[in-house]
């Protein structure tokens, strides 16, 4: 079961981001990493020319927590950099 937070609702609106792409990303993502400040996870998943991103709780039920749609790659690439973010 996936549920979704209030903000995380917002975000999906703002972002015209459906609920099924979200879901297909946690489901079958590219990718995972670990948040270690929050100790979330992340969920890559290559949609035509753009990276979905998903930040979720690992706990069960799981709690989707935000998501972006983006082209740059750099955003996860500075994270994984910093240390913020690990890949698993």
């Amino acid at each position: 079961m996936i549920k979704f937070t209030k903000h995380a609702e917002e975000k999906l609106r703002e972002r015209k981001i459906t609920k099924d792409e979200v879901i297909d990303a946690i489901t079958n993502p590219d990718e995972v990493l670990f948040d270690t400040v929050r100790g979330n996870l992340v969920a890559l998943r290559k949609i035509n020319d753009y990276y979905l991103i998903v930040i979720y709780t690992p706990t069960k039920p799981i709690k989707v927590v935000s998501a972006l749609i983006t082209s740059k790659l750099i955003i996860v690439e500075n994270r994984v950099r910093r240390g913020r973010w690990v890949r698993l």
